[in-house]
């Protein structure tokens, strides 16, 4: 152990031996700089997806309020099963894709959603 620390650590991720001085770390992991980087630039970015997600879902649930399709049955089967973001967004691809023809009263869960308005608004979602 003496000759691997005077020579370095190996980087948890690519193996490349690391010296004190140029030591990094990601979440605990002991990295080089290269690797460090990359998995904070990796971090950053699915930050700013999640962050576009939740936009687009905010403006996903305006829009039904609007178009007055957002019943009792969608919210609570979202909060009751896991995937909820997920089927949410598979559901609102369908009214998309079918123009809110098929399954209009059925949320991603499968229970009733009530009456919903004859003629639908294509929402316009941002991308």
């Amino acid at each position: 152990m003496e000759s691997q620390t005077s020579n370095g650590l190996p980087c948890v991720n690519c193996q490349k031996i690391v010296q004190s001085n140029e030591a990094k770390f990601f979440q605990k992991v002991f990295l080089c700089a290269d690797c460090c980087e990359t998995a904070e630039r990796l971090y950053r970015r699915l930050e700013w997806e999640l962050t576009q997600v939740r936009t687009i879902l905010a403006e996903a649930v305006r829009l039904l309020l609007i178009q007055r399709m957002l019943h009792v049955g969608v919210s609570e089967v979202l909060g009751t099963t896991k995937g909820g973001v997920f089927k949410f967004l598979s559901f609102l691809v369908s009214l998309k894709t079918n123009g809110g023809a098929h399954d209009r009263n059925k949320d991603p869960g499968g229970s009733d959603l009530g009456p919903v308005r004859s003629q639908v608004l294509p929402a316009r979602l941002p991308r």
